[in-house]
């Protein structure tokens, strides 16, 4: 199989498990109507760190702008690369005094972060580009680093380097980027590396952001908190706010190339692995935001996967016209099916194989899923 397709309308209560720049629901607008939203990026942080796929790939990748940073703190403790990222406290390796350890953090992770020379030229152009930046910005506190995803053998390498700036040698900084077999988060939503095009990931998922299937409103919640020491005498809420939420039937569409994640991982069956764990981790597991306030887990109410070698489709269309009525996933299934088969009769089927989960009347499973995978 070329694709698989997972298509879930997933119910959140009152909630806000995504925020605006106003701490707001976000949202977005299909055709006259305001629907809710939660970006893909925010669902795709909570499955790759979620228990269910950590859980099966201990070792994941650490996305930081800061390694530099834990480089140093770790040299100047004499603890590992891992150790110091773990919390450890426990001194393995001779310590390397403040100045040696500022100067070889930003050496190792500079290598990183350097500007691959074009095949064309020797790098004249760049370099005198690098010059005029420094010197810019020279005085200037700058927050441009990208935000890069390390994978654990790019880790352990860095840590070697590490290890032989503690024994005093001088460290061994060509091949620390790692052309091996990603790890499952890097393998499943890629990355991107700007100045070194040549170790970026593609990634083998793409997430939509998920909407609601109907018109939606941001409600308000003005609330007081009570001061529990405050006087009896004095009237009034030691403290008082504003919160915004919504709730509704959201649809979520994931499309997975499973030859492109079987090459960045390596194997099918590691692939086979973190397409099982995704599938669990995107039905099971949502955004944490807000959820002291609003508790809105949620499962899936129904899952569609579609297996096979055409190219795929969204069944966004399904919801173009919100949905209406008091049963709002019961319509929502139905104009799914609907626009499926439509889909179908028009092109073909682009699937050789597919599965239903309908939780709200107990048809399907998670078992039985994972068996039509193969």
């Amino acid at each position: 199989m070329k694709y698989v397709q997972i298509h879930e309308l997933m119910s959140f209560p009152a909630s806000n498990v995504n925020r605006d720049d106003l701490n707001r629901p976000k949202t977005v607008t299909i055709g006259e109507g305001t629907r809710l939203r939660i970006s893909s990026q925010s669902l795709k942080r909570a499955w790759r760190t979620s228990d269910i796929m950590n859980g099966a790939f201990p070792e994941m990748g650490i996305r930081t702008k800061e390694l530099s940073k834990h480089i140093e703190n770790a040299l100047v403790r004499g603890l590992t690369l891992q150790d110091e990222i773990a919390g450890r406290t426990e001194a393995t390796r001779t310590s390397v005094d403040k100045k040696t350890a500022k100067k070889y953090a930003e050496l190792i992770d500079g290598e990183f972060r350097k500007k691959k020379s074009s095949e064309k030229d020797d790098g004249e152009e760049e370099e005198q580009a690098e010059k005029k930046e420094k010197k810019e910005t020279k005085g200037k506190k700058s927050d441009k680093k990208q935000l890069l995803h390390y994978s654990p053998a790019e880790l352990a390498r860095a840590d070697e380097a590490m290890a032989a700036v503690a024994e005093g040698k001088e460290p061994k900084l060509d091949g620390l980027y790692a052309r091996e077999p990603f790890p499952a988060d890097i393998a499943m939503f890629g990355r991107f590396v700007a100045n070194n095009t040549a170790q970026s990931c593609e990634a083998a998922v793409q997430v939509a952001h998920a909407y609601t299937v109907h018109k939606a409103v941001i409600e308000d919640d003005f609330f007081t908190a009570v001061d529990d020491l405050s006087s009896r005498d004095e009237a009034g809420a030691g403290h008082m706010d504003e919160s915004s939420f919504g709730a509704g039937l959201f649809y979520i569409y994931i499309c997975v190339d499973f030859e492109l994640l079987a090459a960045n991982m390596g194997s099918e069956e590691d692939a086979m692995k973190a397409l099982r764990c995704l599938i669990e981790a995107a039905s099971t597991v949502t955004p944490t935001g807000k959820q002291n306030s609003f508790a809105s887990r949620s499962y899936a109410s129904y899952i569609l996967v579609e297996t096979g070698d055409r190219q795929p489709r969204s069944l966004s269309p399904a919801f173009l016209k919100p949905v209406r009525g008091d049963d709002l996933l019961g319509n929502a299934v139905e104009a799914l099916r609907t626009t499926e088969r439509n889909i179908d009769a028009s092109y073909g089927k682009c699937y050789d194989r597919s599965y239903e989960i309908y939780a709200q009347e107990g048809t399907g499973s998670i078992d039985g899923l994972m068996k039509i995978l193969g």
